[in-house]
């Protein structure tokens, strides 16, 4: 918001102040609780899921995280996926999932009431983006200390910082988003 007031609105960055949104931070689950609530998404006790809560939407870049699932596997077996949401995208990436081979290790779940909890099922929560601001659900990832892989877009860069809380890596290319998901597991 700062760099956008500068550049076209001529408003000295240094005469903005950002306020970035506040989230209440969703009741942490108990580790049995977590652990019943994966398996009834029919993930094991040793898989790695990685995933992201959001509505489907095109900017939202989920095809970006199924192909690197797709990409993790031919090595790490143990990497599944799971996307929370409903959206105009729903159909679309139901096909990707399809294409990309991974039907069975991708649960696409559709809008849940309990979407703040089943985030708290990940093991690595991703945001593949286009453009973002400041994400809620990566607020709310961050609060119940699920590790995060971000895009280098818009508020992502003032939230996540690659290598110290997090993963940053482009929002247009395969290999370092699943490189980033082989390090998180």
């Amino acid at each position: 918001i700062r760099s956008r007031l500068d550049r076209y609105e001529g408003v000295d960055p240094e005469r903005v102040e950002v306020i970035y949104n506040g989230i209440e931070r969703p009741p942490l689950l108990e580790a049995d609780v977590r652990r019943e609530l994966r398996a009834s998404l029919g993930f094991a006790k040793d898989e790695f899921v990685v995933g992201s809560v959001g509505r489907l939407d095109p900017i939202k870049n989920y095809g970006l995280l199924v192909e690197s699932i797709a990409k993790v596997r031919r090595s790490r077996k143990n990497v599944r996926g799971m996307i929370v949401g409903d959206g105009p995208e729903f159909d679309n990436l139901c096909a990707r999932i399809k294409a990309a081979g991974v039907s069975e290790q991708v649960v696409l779940t559709g809008f849940r009431n309990d979407a703040r909890q089943l985030v708290q099922c990940l093991d690595l929560f991703v945001l593949s983006s286009f453009s973002e601001g400041t994400s809620v659900a990566l607020l709310e990832a961050i609060a119940c200390g699920i590790p995060v892989l971000v895009t280098s877009v818009g508020g992502n860069l003032e939230v996540v910082s690659d290598g110290s809380s997090g993963w940053v890596v482009p929002s247009d290319s395969l290999e370092p988003m699943a490189g980033a998901i082989l390090d998180a597991g």
